[in-house]
């Protein structure tokens, strides 16, 4: 990928539409972006990464982040590149999201991210993220972290790949060439064994456990399976016997029970017998005097009966008396409803009256009010454009305030400023002074001068020991750069106040002039009275309602209680007809001397019928106890004999059988328990004794591997599988650093992979140099710091190679390195310039450096220049 054409507008420091043609470079390979701190010469690679992939080439900065915060609202913030890729063009366009100006009306608006992506080739555009994005690692071969690995070369990241140990270059290069999937395989297979290991383990332990829990064995018996198995032999023989035994005392036990089941039978007979012959005896002198009363009770039945029928006579006329009384009490009360409801309906009628006459008089006051709306919204707008003059006059004065603080500040800034250029001006030139008189003290007479040349000296400058140093006159131009640009920026503060004043003195005028010669204290007046008439006029259309709705309630009750009056009239005439009906049909003269006969009544035949019942049922209930007996009686022919000695006899040789019988079975049950359980065991012993040396032996195969791809066998060097892979990519990027280094270095150094003895520590990615001038290798940390850069460098260039290669062989023509020329001295930095520019043969090589002397040495250069009003700018010039 060649870049041909790169344009920015308002991206990071660059407010203005910038473009930078990379054609003018062609043919000439070596350029240099210069430029001072912060000025942004990064951000032309960041540009480039950007509308490439989206994305920026640091960590710190995010997409949100390159709109131009000095960047006008109205102006679109984009890059573009255009660039060659196998001989074919084209063209790429990004936007990040950012707030914009509105297009109608004022305020901001979010303008959303947008992509173009235009293949001139095959004459399509792409403007959807996940296609363009595909698109550019279909074309380049590489993604946005590789792109950064292989076409910038920083100085702090290649200068920690120089130095790091092999545990940090495995991290470093696990993340280059992907090779994680070796690491999981390591820790996959370490962790398999031991898991094998711990399962060993375990099956020893449960082996041992299972032996451990052999129940009534000895421990000599335990320790051989043979003792084991015939142990379960003999108690298993004995458990048979035992078996048999049971088996014939629960036949004796059955034959024995048998006997005692006939005996029982006799003396339950003999029992029956005694007890219905006794029964028979109590019963006969009760059922005699039974009959007896039931005839007493059957003779007083017709007496009974009439006494009833009387009582059903005397309940009706009760029922009609109090009729009567409930009929003339709901007559009473429907007298005292009618003469309420038509008090109230009295009382409707005069209030109906008064609402009328009230509605009238608040139709008349409203009436008055009807343009009352009209007067406060005109009274509205003008009191809003007072409110709105008011809170522009306040903040124009707070803005006047904070102006006048923000111009003394830059006066300040400015004077110090000042001080700090005339004091570095004066440093400087007494330090340039000294540096001639320096020069002079070693001048001779017919040898020419190291500046013009001269042979003769006829006025040498003097050397004079208050010369500055040269650290101070830097200081010194460090303390005047400081407060430049502190006194540029208070003036770009200063600047913006001076501006949003001038627009708030606009907008008062136009409201100014909008308000004329309005009386505002007469308006603000107005507004107030305004707006008590119309609190009066809301409360009084608020009561108007609430009586107009309370009329037409009243209304409606009133016709709803004449209507309950007329059928209240009703009821009262009718009711008074129903109490003279009832009365003609009652005879009683006195209620409660009726209820007390009734009462009386009631209980004598209540009486009568409760005894009466009682004895019927319980001479029912004494024959049926006689027919029971007599039955019993029926079944024997004569007297059964008494076998009760028998059997207590019997029961006692029963309990003697059954607690022999549960002895043995008891026996039993615990001897089967423990050859049922000692036999479990046993197969689990026996099966177990079988597998484990399998399992110990696959466990100690595991582990042999384990440490073999883990680099932990003993007395071998400490190299893992991944570290072993990457080996093979080190020795290529090795290979590849040495062509350029030993030229660099005059053919002092080479690059070698250490043969490190790390004990307990991992190896393989050390790196030591090779010294030819006397023939001795160490590490690469005592380099000096510019053979540290060089060494860096050729390895930084190694590594991007290696990384296109394996990225399928990706060729890129464009590479930048960032920094790191200034630990240089004059004969390395020219060493490396060489180095770059036959590099420079077949790609573009762009420098990213402030070093004053790389200025010097290459004419191509980019050149960036910041302002603090209008931002950064871009230069090209060429040789």
């Amino acid at each position: 990928m060649k870049p041909i054409k790169l344009t920015m507008q308002a991206f990071g420091p660059y407010v203005q539409k910038q473009e930078v043609d990379f054609t003018l470079f062609e043919n000439k390979g070596l350029f240099l972006i210069s430029g001072d701190t912060g000025s942004g010469k990064t951000t032309i690679f960041d540009a480039i990464v950007y509308a490439l992939y989206g994305e920026l080439s640091g960590d710190i900065r995010k997409p949100e982040m390159l709109r131009s915060k000095y960047a006008n609202p109205n102006l679109d913030t984009y890059v573009e590149l255009e660039f060659l890729l196998h001989d074919e063009r084209y063209l790429i366009r990004r936007s990040p999201e950012y707030m914009r100006a509105k297009k109608t009306g004022t305020g901001l608006t979010k303008h959303p991210s947008s992509v173009e992506f235009t293949d001139f080739k095959h004459a399509k555009v792409l403007t959807k993220v996940n296609e363009v994005r595909q698109a550019m690692n279909d074309l380049i071969g590489l993604d946005m972290k590789q792109f950064k690995q292989v076409a910038i070369l920083a100085q702090g990241e290649f200068l920690k790949l120089l130095l790091a140990s092999t545990q940090e270059r495995t991290k470093i290069f696990r993340e280059l060439f992907q090779t994680s999937d070796y690491s999981r395989l390591q820790d996959m297979i370490h962790e398999k064994a031991k898991q094998a290991i711990a399962k060993t383990d375990q099956a020893q332990e449960q082996l041992q456990l299972a032996i451990d829990a052999l129940e009534e064995l000895s421990e000599e018996e335990k320790e051989s399976v043979e003792l084991i198995e015939q142990w379960l032999k003999t108690k298993t023989s004995a458990l048979a016997t035992l078996q048999q035994k049971e088996k014939e005392l629960t036949k004796q036990s059955a034959n024995l029970f048998q006997q005692k089941g006939l005996l029982t039978q006799q003396a339950a007979r003999y029992q029956t017998f005694v007890q219905a012959t006794k029964q028979k005896e109590e019963l006969m002198p009760k059922l005699v005097e039974n009959e007896k009363n039931l005839e007493l009770l059957e003779k007083q039945k017709p007496e009974i009966e009439q006494l009833i029928y009387g009582q059903k006579k005397l309940v009706e006329q009760l029922d009609q008396f109090k009729q009567v009384q409930q009929v003339q009490a709901k007559q009473k009360r429907a007298q005292m409803n009618f003469e309420q409801i038509q008090n109230a309906c009295q009382k409707e009628e005069a209030q109906i009256q008064e609402g009328k006459i009230q509605l009238e008089v608040q139709a008349k006051q409203l009436q008055q009010w009807q343009d009352l709306e009209a007067k406060i919204e005109k009274n509205k707008a003008q009191v809003e454009k007072v409110e709105k003059l008011k809170q522009l006059q306040s903040k124009q004065a707070a803005q006047l305030e904070k102006q006048k603080k923000e111009q003394a500040t830059f006066i300040e800034y400015n004077q110090q400023a000042l001080q700090a250029q005339n004091d570095y001006t004066n440093a400087n030139q007494l330090f340039l002074a000294g540096q001639a008189g320096l020069l002079a003290q070693d001048l001779q007479d017919h040898q020419p001068c190291p500046v013009c040349g001269s042979l003769d000296h006829p006025h040498p400058a003097s050397f004079n020991d208050q010369t500055p140093k040269e650290e101070e006159v830097r200081k010194l131009e460090t303390i005047r750069s400081k407060k430049e640009k502190q006194a540029t920026n208070q003036s770009v503060i200063c600047a913006k106040l001076a501006q949003e004043i001038e627009y708030l003195d606009q907008d008062i005028i136009s409201l100014q002039q909008q308000l004329g010669n309005l009386d505002i204290e007469q308006v603000l007046k107005e507004q107030k009275e305004l707006f008590v008439q119309n609190q009066q006029k809301q409360q009084l259309t608020k009561l108007h309602q609430q009586n107009q709705t309370k009329l037409e309630q009243a209304q409606k009750v009133l016709k709803d209680k004449q209507e309950q009056l007329s059928q209240a009239k009703l009821e009262v005439h009718a009711l008074l007809e129903r109490v003279e009906t009832l009365k003609k049909t009652i005879d009683i003269q006195d209620e409660q001397q009726a209820r007390h006969k009734l009462a009386q009544d009631q209980k004598v035949c209540a009486e009568y019928e409760k005894l009466y019942q009682q004895t019927k049922a319980e001479n029912e209930k004494l024959k049926a106890n006689d027919a029971q007996i007599e039955g019993v009686l029926k079944t024997f022919e004569k007297k059964p004999e008494d076998i009760q000695p028998l059997l207590v006899a019997m029961n006692a040789q029963i309990a003697t059988m059954e607690t022999d019988r549960e002895n043995v079975s008891k026996e039993i049950i615990h001897l089967n328990g423990v050859i049922k359980t000692n036999r479990t065991l046993f197969e689990r012993i026996e099966e177990q004794m079988k597998e484990l040396p399998k399992m110990h032996d696959e466990a100690q195969n595991l582990k042999l591997l384990s440490d073999t791809l883990n680099g932990s066998l003993t007395g071998q060097a400490k190299i893992n599988l991944e570290t072993y892979v990457q080996i093979a990519f080190f020795e290529q990027i090795i290979r590849r650093a040495n062509t350029r280094l030993f030229m660099m270095s005059g053919g002092q150094y080479e690059l070698l992979r250490a043969n490190e003895q790390g004990g307990n520590s991992k190896v393989g990615l050390g790196l030591d140099i090779k010294d030819y001038y006397n023939n001795s290798t160490r590490s690469v940390r005592s380099l000096s710091g510019g053979e540290q850069f060089m060494a860096s460098l050729c390895l930084a260039l190694g590594l991007s190679e290696e990384i296109q290669l394996e990225a399928g062989g990706v060729s890129l023509e464009t590479l930048f390195v960032d920094e790191g020329f200034g630990t240089l001295d004059e004969e390395c930095l020219s060493k490396a310039i060489s180095a770059l520019s036959m590099l420079a043969d077949s790609r573009l090589v762009g420098i990213i450096s402030h070093v004053e002397s790389l200025m010097n040495r290459i004419d191509n250069q980019i050149v960036v220049s910041k302002d603090p009003v209008t931002g950064s700018h871009a230069r090209i010039q060429t040789a």
